[in-house]
């Protein structure tokens, strides 16, 4: 495995309890042992499907875990269905998502512009729904880039999310949070383009969501997703 991917809180040990469990059932690796190989920027590799021993692409791979895994209580959906209608995003509209806060502790500052720049190239829609912790990204957007509309759920007092803050809310709170982000996330996922950052979690699984088509990163040549 190559570690030197793993971010600091990545690092874990293997200790006697975890030898045993995997001995008493048989697992060679947990997810986290082989996660950060798993997520490293696409390659051509070819994996072998478990179901059916087909060859695939290990990024359709991941899409069809992604179908079988991803799916909402009839609550939780409820609730994005309603936070959603509230908005009244047009049909025909196309996606970003801005990281900040405490995502500059791993990953290098990237202005909005450079955004907008590849959404321009990719896109002539001018409805841009913004997935983003950051409140002042939708106030520069708006203020540099009158020409398009945008929609977001992002509250005026948002100004970056912090891991730390987040841990020590009460529960209802983070529940509130989750299902923000839920939301965000099924309109990025049916965007008709989708511009982020690879590095990001959200930005990862949307390229898995949608198993690559029309994503576009800041940090990453994106050609390359469709290998």
């Amino acid at each position: 495995m190559n570690k030197k991917y793993y971010r600091p809180y990545y690092k874990f040990e293997e200790t006697e309890i975890v030898k045993k469990h995997k001995k008493e059932t048989k697992i060679d690796l947990y997810t986290q042992d082989i996660w950060n190989d798993l997520i490293q920027y696409p390659t051509r590799r070819v994996i072998t499907n478990p179901y059916d021993n087909s060859s695939v692409c290990e990024f359709d791979f991941l899409n069809m875990l992604d179908a079988m895994a991803w799916k909402f209580s009839e609550k939780t959906k409820c609730a994005i269905d309603n936070i959603l209608g509230a908005l009244e995003v047009p049909k025909d509209y196309v996606g970003i998502h801005v990281r900040r806060g405490d995502k500059i502790k791993e990953a290098s500052f990237v202005s909005v512009d450079n955004y907008m720049s590849i959404l321009k190239d990719k896109s002539e829609i001018k409805n841009v729904y913004v997935a983003t912790d950051d409140y002042g990204t939708i106030k520069l957007l708006r203020a540099n880039y009158p020409e398009y509309r945008f929609y977001s759920l992002t509250k005026e007092v948002s100004a970056g999310y912090d891991q730390t803050a987040f841990d020590n809310l009460e529960k209802g709170k983070k529940q509130t949070h989750m299902i923000s982000l839920f939301a965000d996330i099924e309109m990025l996922a049916s965007a008709k383009c989708f511009v982020g950052s690879y590095s990001s979690n959200v930005g990862l699984y949307i390229a898995i969501r949608r198993n690559r088509e029309n994503c576009f990163y800041v940090d990453y040549k994106s050609e390359y997703l469709n290998d």
